[in-house]
């Protein structure tokens, strides 16, 4: 059974934008190119093609410049041989909003933060005595 394009945009897409979602780095051919990215984001331009955005850590690539922070832009289409690498990457200190990729189907979040209850207990239990005590008079 033969594949559509359709079809392997969808999967290519799903495949990226799960790896963002879970914070694994990708690797790919670009352009006849070995790449190794960690992937911020992935949607479609202005001119309805799939974009993903992400910083080159591995690979190889046609300027020679990655390893950086600054994050590239890749075409979907022009990607082949993707897949999922093992292991977490850490999140950027920032990310810049995107002039390129404009209908977002995902984009890397910040680390889930640890519930305040499970921080610190006493000021939840200085809240609670001040309370009581606000209940008392």
């Amino acid at each position: 059974m033969a594949i559509s394009p359709e079809d392997l945009d969808a999967t290519v897409t799903d495949l990226i934008a799960a790896a963002i979602d879970t914070r694994h780095r990708l690797s790919f051919t670009y352009r006849d190119l070995p790449r190794i990215v960690n992937p911020l984001r992935i949607g479609r331009s202005e001119d309805g093609e799939w974009m993903l955005r992400a910083v080159q850590v591995g690979g190889e690539s046609a300027s020679n410049q990655f390893g950086g922070r600054t994050p590239k832009l890749f075409l979907v289409d022009d990607m082949s041989e993707v897949a999922v690498l093992p292991g977490e990457f850490e999140l950027p200190r920032r990310a810049d909003p995107d002039d390129v990729i404009v209908d977002i189907l995902a984009e890397l979040r910040p680390l889930r933060r640890v519930p305040a209850a499970t921080r610190d207990p006493l000021p939840q239990q200085r809240r609670a005595e001040a309370d009581q005590d606000a209940h008392d008079h």
